[in-house]
């Protein structure tokens, strides 16, 4: 009877007579019964465990989508960091100068086109120690744009300039300049690049924080070539929604990704056909490509939900292994029912020869 209670797989039957009905428990229900509740309870705590310490992954999705709507990102000292990294077999002179920077700020639409000169500053940014970086604080609108239903966009360019260049926009010469061909061997360095760091930020799913980071761009340099790089930003659209029971929805925007595209021109050449005789010219514009991204946690509802669909399946694993047995049981009472009644016809036969031979002897 104790069994009939305690075994949860345990199967109905019906006496011959009346429609009475019962269960009917068996010991190695029990004992699966009380795996699958231990085995449910155990699982219970591990998601809720998982789902607290947000182990659990959320739902992420992302596209990738063409825009031709106003794109656009804030500008600040800590957008970009530049400088130039020499080969370490070259020793260069603290007391001369082999490099001028110069940074402009472009903007281009329908009504309006102009050239605002840009401070250079050293960062104070920790990712950016070593490195310069721009000073904004002289646009009267710090972001920079795209917008390509309306042809308008604005550029940042920075110019790497040998000490003892001229040009358009370089129409000076500090006094304390490199030779020429210190320059050329600085430039010319086998291991010698014009490296940028540039801006980005994400949304980490689990700490749950958007995490601030910079891009590494990297631009290799010819004393006889002047490198045009591109720098294209890929800005990001992300919304999260969160919340135990009732969620909220947050969004945020900014660079995520950038694309890099080099071209080189002879030097002397781009200076007599353009004015321009820096090293490197980059250019730092916004793509048309925007990432659009969602991210969605769990609920506890649904959380719950996983141990219930667990518990589900453990039971029907159950059901399967005691419907079997209780098939081999059944099989096993047929059979033995069998026998008896083999037997009680062969007992009825051998009483039924008695009495025939009994009457037989009297008759005789």
């Amino acid at each position: 009877m104790i069994f009939s209670k305690l075994d949860l797989f345990s199967s109905p039957f019906s006496f011959n007579t009346g429609n009475y009905q019962n269960k009917r428990g068996t010991l190695l229900g029990t004992i699966l019964s009380f795996a699958v509740l231990v085995t449910t309870l155990s699982y219970f705590i591990y998601i809720i465990q998982q789902y607290t310490t947000n182990q659990i992954d959320p739902i992420f999705r992302t596209q990738s989508l063409i825009s031709q709507d106003y794109i656009e990102t804030q500008l600040n000292s800590e957008f970009v960091g530049f400088r130039f990294e020499v080969d370490s077999t070259i020793q260069l002179s603290p007391n001369k100068t082999y490099l001028v920077y110069l940074a402009f700020f472009q903007l281009n639409t329908d009504t309006q086109n102009y050239f605002l000169p840009l401070k250079v500053v050293e960062c104070t940014n920790p990712n950016l120690l070593g490195f310069k970086c721009l000073d904004f604080s002289s646009l009267q609108n710090q972001t920079l744009f795209l917008n390509s239903s309306q042809n308008a966009k604005s550029t940042i360019q920075i110019m790497t300039y040998g000490c003892l260049d001229i040009d358009q926009l370089k129409t000076s010469i500090p006094s304390n300049c490199a030779s020429q061909k210190e320059i050329d061997q600085m430039i010319n360095g086998i291991n010698s690049i014009l490296r940028f760091k540039l801006f980005t930020s994400q949304y980490n799913t689990a700490t749950q924080r958007v995490e601030v980071n910079y891009r590494n761009a990297y631009v290799y340099t010819i004393a006889n070539q002047q490198i045009l790089t591109q720098l294209k930003i890929q800005n990001q659209n992300t919304s999260v929604k969160q919340g135990l029971i009732v969620q909220t929805e947050s969004h945020f925007s900014s660079p995520i990704q950038y694309t890099q595209q080099d071209q080189s021109y002879n030097k002397n050449y781009a200076l007599q056909q353009t004015g321009a005789g820096s090293y490197s010219q980059a250019i730092i514009m916004i793509d048309e490509i925007v990432q659009h991204i969602q991210i969605q946690y769990p609920t506890l509802p649904q959380v719950l939900a996983l141990d219930q669909n667990y518990f589900i399946k453990q039971q029907k694993k159950i059901n399967i292994i005691c419907n079997d047995q209780q098939i081999l049981e059944e099989q096993s009472q047929g059979d033995e029912y069998d026998r008896k009644d083999n037997q009680e016809k062969c007992n009825a036969e051998q009483y039924e020869d008695k009495q025939q031979l009994i009457i037989s002897k009297d008759y005789l």
